[in-house]
């Protein structure tokens, strides 16, 4: 997309009337931006300006209203040359160091992150989750909860814990559970749940007449708590869909619908959200800079997390492409930093 360049006046006027479509939701008439404090320019002025805008293709009449509307190329050259990002308030600040502290687990973190991003912005808060390529054991413990049924509770990389709830051939008592956890425990702990659950397999195998008795419990419990969880996991967290469809219905805004159905379109969020990976600071994607036809409508809004210095996934804000840019960018990078300490490694 071609960025033609703006005059002063040009550019005031630009900024003038995003700033009031961003506000209002409305299509701006010259009448508006000509009784604005500060613009000191005569209506004429304006409408013919504003003339100058539409033929640039800033600016459009929905509707043959009277009134204009930002286009994406307008928004663009607002966000890249007309805007001042805000600091975040204090109390907003102080909220989100409160909900990410470094005592929770990543998983909660992370989805914590999606939920303080859509609560601060009012919009659709997603945090890429990272792809690990092992989990190691650091702790096991079992507990029986019924005659075949048993939680395993597994403390992997250091920080995360893990409920699993397995199936066994018989129920075992809260003795034997310990057996087998200590055993498991004295074997396993620093090792690859993958390779563990191999070994135990293998062990099984080779010389089953040798297989003593606390050995077979062992393998038969061990393999199913040492199995990847039965529901896949999640690619990202994405929080505040529902408070979106509430503001859509309270607003009557036709246009946001189309947007909120991206959220069926789950891939291709993600899909984007990885390539974000890549780049550093803040990439801002409008309508259809983002190269996928269900975030046309949409505004996304992103920054890396990082973990001792590396990046490991992608956080960030999808609104519609009326947003307050200045507002959401510091919170999303606000947010991505109070995200990388939590999870950093001492």
């Amino acid at each position: 997309m071609s960025m033609p360049d703006l005059n002063a006046r040009l550019a005031l006027i630009l900024k003038y009337l995003v700033e009031q479509y961003i506000l209002e939701g409305q299509p701006v008439g010259s009448k508006v931006l000509a009784e604005m404090p500060g613009l000191l320019l005569s209506s004429a002025t304006v409408r013919n300006s504003m003339a100058e805008l539409e033929a640039l293709g800033f600016i459009v009449a929905p509707h043959r209203s009277a009134g204009r509307i930002p286009t994406a190329l307008g928004f663009r050259y607002f966000v890249d040359h007309l805007l001042t990002p805000t600091l975040p308030q204090a109390d907003l600040l102080l909220r989100a160091q409160q909900s990410l502290e470094p005592a929770h687990t990543t998983r909660e973190l992370l989805k914590t992150a999606s939920e303080v991003l859509s609560h601060l912005t009012h919009w659709v808060g997603v945090v890429t989750i990272p792809k690990i390529e092992k989990t190691i054991l650091r702790h096991i413990e079992f507990l029986p909860l019924s005659a075949h049924r048993t939680l395993a509770v597994l403390v992997v990389n250091d920080r995360d814990v893990q409920n699993r709830i397995i199936m066994t051939d018989r129920a075992y008592s809260a003795a034997e559970l310990q057996q087998i956890a200590n055993f498991l425990n004295q074997h396993f702990v620093g090792q690859d749940l993958n390779t563990s659950r191999e070994g135990l397999l293998n062990a099984l195998y080779e010389d089953k007449m040798q297989v003593d008795y606390l050995m077979q419990t062992a393998i038969e419990v061990g393999t199913k708590a040492f199995e990847p969880p039965y529901q896949k996991e999640e690619d990202c967290w994405v929080s505040g869909e529902q408070q979106v469809l509430a503001r859509v219905q309270a607003d009557s805004v036709d246009d946001l619908q189309k947007w909120v159905s991206a959220f069926s379109q789950k891939q291709q969020i993600l899909t984007l959200l990885n390539e974000c990976v890549l780049s550093e600071g803040v990439q801002i994607f409008i309508g259809e800079e983002s190269g996928h036809e269900a975030l046309a409508q949409c505004s996304l809004i992103t920054t890396n997390y990082y973990v001792d210095g590396k990046p490991v996934g992608v956080l960030g804000v999808i609104g519609p492409t009326r947003m307050q840019y200045n507002q959401v960018i510091s919170l999303v990078d606000m947010t991505a930093k109070l995200l990388s300490s939590a999870l950093r490694v001492d």
